[in-house]
């Protein structure tokens, strides 16, 4: 962070597919990536935050898990975390999906420097899973799920990967992210030109997120939560400059780049703590467990009306469940979790 300082704070609260803004997200994060290396800036205090906090999580599982895959770990922040952490001992092979080659190039190089040299041979970094033929027991989605507008859908995507009964764990970013910085960039452009757009993309609420996992059918124990990152910074192109390497600013997706007057509107409107700009950074926590496998009859000789009785209570005993725990929390699952 440039010149700044963080701090978290955390809150309780309710319960992949590579699109078009996707690729574009994925090509501005690659320039960004490699001009941040560059210059030496430091823009990953949300993402250590954010990995320390799944790295923990991971702590709480009960059994081990042998196949895991991470959803855009980013160029090592994630990655980084599972090895101080001691989660990535706890896993048996751990599948890094970065669809960005350049990225993904990177985090390999990242990973040798990252990782100790007895755990490397569980690593495995891919661009794609279309040619995995095993689903996974458990995933880790890192900072991806805003960026599809259908947040149910990316969900649906992130647990076709899933075996029955596994666990998940997504980050994405929360509304009120930038808030202040989306309103005064929007009020510099209205007073200099007579077309403004919003730079700032609109990221899920909490309740938007917890009522996705809820109405999920294949989703048992959904919870989400959230936390706010505060920093602070001397200006506001230091605070641009970790928006972009972050690969998260609706300028990536806008034709018409920021004028240098409109920035320069903005940062002497920009409210001030004692000198410096204020911008809170938040993140949505998902949890949840697919499905478990339709259970088989305890003894051959169960009657087919017994069967089927037994069926349709799974059914509709699935819905009230995963509601229960979307309003009571982060309930853990009884027994070997």
């Amino acid at each position: 962070m440039s010149d700044g300082a963080a701090r978290a704070r955390g809150e309780e609260g309710e319960g992949l597919r590579v699109g078009a803004s996707l690729r574009r997200r994925l090509a501005l994060r690659e320039r960004i990536v490699s001009r941040r290396v560059r210059r030496g800036r430091d823009a990953e205090f949300l993402f250590r935050h954010a990995g320390e906090l799944l790295a923990d999580k991971w702590l709480d599982l009960k059994r081990p898990v042998e196949r895991v895959v991470a959803l855009t770990p980013r160029d090592g922040a994630l990655l980084q975390a599972l090895a101080e952490g001691g989660a990535l001992q706890r896993m048996g092979q751990l599948t890094l999906c970065e669809p960005s080659r350049r990225l993904a190039m990177l985090l390999e190089q990242n990973a040798v420097r990252l990782v100790p040299r007895e755990l490397r041979s569980r690593l495995r970094v891919k661009v794609s899973l279309e040619d995995e033929v095993e689903l996974f027991d458990a995933a880790l989605s890192f900072f991806s799920l805003h960026w599809e507008q259908d947040l149910s859908r990316s969900l649906t995507t992130l647990a076709a990967l899933l075996k029955a009964d596994a666990p998940f764990y997504a980050v994405a970013f929360g509304e009120g992210t930038l808030g202040v910085l989306a309103q005064t960039l929007l009020k510099a452009e209205s007073r200099l030109r007579h077309r403004v757009c919003m730079r700032v993309p609109s990221f899920p609420s909490l309740e938007r997120a917890g009522n996705a996992m809820r109405d999920l059918p294949f989703m048992h124990q959904p919870f989400v939560e959230s936390f706010c990152v505060e920093a602070d910074y001397e200006n506001l192109w230091d605070l641009l400059s970790d928006v972009q390497a972050m690969g998260e600013s609706g300028a990536l997706a806008e034709t018409t780049p920021l004028s240098r007057e409109v920035v320069a509107l903005a940062d002497a409107l920009y409210p001030r703590s004692r000198g410096r700009l204020l911008a809170e950074f938040h993140a949505l926590v998902l949890h949840g467990w697919t499905a478990s496998a339709p259970s088989s009859s305890s003894s051959a000789s169960s009657s087919s009306a017994s069967s089927s009785s037994a069926s349709s209570s799974s059914a509709s005993s699935s819905p009230a469940s995963s509601s229960s725990a979307h309003k009571g929390g982060d309930k853990r699952r009884e027994g070997e979790r």
